[in-house]
């Protein structure tokens, strides 16, 4: 099992854990299956300073404290990188780290409205080499009131990833609806817990999967599993003809 978390790497921003918590939940993720961690720290392009070459790094270090703890769970180096014009430009001059060094990289979608050129944006990041996965779309306002803004982005190749604590219900009850939708039609191609604060919040990531090994025939937890497997080796995603999402009422919000 594949799993990513932002805040893993200790002492490494304001949000980070300490190397005990760190480990604590290394263990936790461990224990849930779990064989290898991407660490995703989040980044904005002319605020953050922090290259590669230190994610890397750092990510080398909690390594070695996870295997002196006994631990066998590998953490590989990654960044959640919120969306800018300028994503093109800073890719091809080394300056942002892809999911384990692959052509996969995780977008963050700031605010509660699409960013007015997001489509040249992943487009671009396309011709540079990209394949871009747009983080807990599930969760931004303006794709739960108008998911055809998600639908219009996947056919034009972007890929998406559904937070675990969406789809058990944990956020709300009408996200985990929504996060059902975005399944049923295709729209998520990577279900991972993501977890911004891991002091505070339980991983949701063995529950989910349970849940869609009891639905049905389980295919839908396997489309998950073959695609975390597909990313970190680089190869090219399972992605099924999207459909768009009929809207329905979820306690007065669609």
């Amino acid at each position: 099992m594949i799993d990513y978390l932002v805040n893993i790497l200790p002492n490494f921003n304001e949000h980070s854990l300490s190397q005990t918590e760190a480990i604590l939940q290394l263990q936790k993720s461990e224990e849930s299956g779990v064989k290898t961690l991407i660490a995703a720290p989040t980044f904005k392009l002319n605020k953050d300073k922090v290259l590669p070459t230190e994610i890397k790094d750092r990510v080398e270090a909690l390594n070695k404290l996870a295997h002196d703890e006994g631990l066998t769970i590998n953490v590989v180096p990654g960044q959640s990188v919120h969306l800018d014009d300028d994503l093109p430009r800073a890719f091809s001059e080394g300056e942002l780290q892809t999911l384990n060094d692959t052509q996969y990289m995780l977008l963050v979608l700031d605010g509660e409205t699409i960013h007015p050129r997001i489509s040249d944006i992943l487009y671009n990041l396309q011709l540079a080499g990209v394949k871009p996965i747009i983080a807990h779309p599930e969760r931004h306002k303006e794709i739960i009131e108008q998911p055809e803004i998600l639908y219009r982005l996947v056919k034009g190749g972007a890929l998406a990833q559904l937070n675990a604590s969406s789809f058990t219900g944990r956020v709300s009850g009408y996200t985990k609806k929504f996060s059902e939708q975005l399944i049923e039609n295709r729209l998520v191609h990577f279900l991972m817990s993501s977890s911004l604060n891991t002091k505070s919040r339980s991983s949701d990531f063995l529950k989910a999967f349970h849940i869609l090994e009891r639905n049905g025939d389980g295919s839908d937890a396997q489309f998950f599993k073959q695609n975390a497997n597909r990313l970190m080796k680089d190869y090219n995603i399972y992605v099924e003809p999207p459909l768009r999402v009929k809207k329905k009422r979820y306690m007065g919000l669609f």
